[in-house]
């Protein structure tokens, strides 16, 4: 009897010990991995937020121009702007994350803007599409 008292005090074995620590180390592995995906994730969402409002902001620009000079101001196929706090993409042709492109089919002109740059996710784009009709 005293053998079996002896043996139920003895506490952990080795193995148990083995086996909690294995699965702390699953949990920890697991919680480490989502912060990590977290801070990806944020920092493709600031990345996308700033290329939002640089586009809405040049959209705007363009949209407060007079109908008659907005094909004159920005018909060149590579109107390019800057935007803080992104790089523009590998090999793109002016070194501008940013883009303008109007056309025109009667009395509409289609305003396309676009932000492409090399972020920390890798190559993102976002394109605003808007149009302007002369009212006159």
């Amino acid at each position: 009897m005293n053998r079996r008292a002896r043996r139920s005090e003895a506490g952990f074995t080795i193995i148990e010990v083995l086996i909690a620590a294995l699965v702390l180390a699953i949990a920890l592995f697991g919680l480490v991995a989502t912060f990590a995906h977290c801070a990806w994730l944020n920092a493709d969402s600031k990345e996308t937020t700033i290329a939002i409002n640089a586009a809405r902001r040049e959209m705007d620009i363009v949209r407060g121009s007079f109908f008659n000079s907005i094909m004159t101001d920005y018909a060149a196929p590579n109107d390019g702007f800057a935007v803080d706090g992104l790089l523009p993409q590998n090999g793109d042709a002016d070194g501008l994350p940013g883009k303008i492109v109007c056309t025109q089919a009667g009395g509409v002109i289609t305003i396309t803007i676009t932000v492409n740059w090399r972020g920390a996710t890798g190559d993102r784009g976002i394109t605003l599409v808007s149009n302007a009709v002369n009212r006159r």
